[in-house]
C-alpha cells in the first residue's frame, strides 16, 4: 500500500516537474512560496489524514 501511494506521488511529481518545463513560467514570490506549501500541506493532510 505504501508503494503504490509512493509509485503515485512519484507520477503525479514527474507529471508536474514535465509541466513546469514546458511552461512559460511564473514569478516567483514570497507569496508563490506561501501559496505552494498551503497546497502541498493540505494535500498531504488530505491524503493522509492519519500520519500527522
Amino acid at each position: 500500500m505504501k508503494q503504490d501511494q509512493k509509485r503515485k506521488a512519484q507520477a503525479k511529481l514527474e507529471a508536474l516537474l514535465a509541466e513546469g518545463i514546458n511552461d512559460q513560467g511564473q514569478e516567483v514570490t514570497p507569496e508563490y512560496w506561501q501559496n505552494l506549501r498551503s497546497t502541498v500541506l493540505d494535500q498531504n493532510s488530505m491524503e493522509n489524514p492519519n500520519d500527522r
